[in-house]
């Protein structure tokens, strides 16, 4: 599972809660509600992140 890119997609835009979602290891962060572009910006960042730090 180690090897899964993870997206949180949450209601919460705090700058505590996005931190703390990057903390835990996600690879990108979006709050809804989200524009398409916006989470496929996401994706490619998560995908990005995500393989620098295999």
């Amino acid at each position: 599972m180690k090897n899964i890119p993870v997206i949180m997609l949450s209601t919460e835009a705090a700058d505590v809660m996005v931190d703390q979602a990057m903390a835990l290891g996600a690879d990108a962060y979006v709050t809804k509600p989200v524009a398409l572009e916006e989470l496929e910006e996401a994706m490619k960042k998560a995908f990005r992140v995500h393989d620098e730090n295999k």
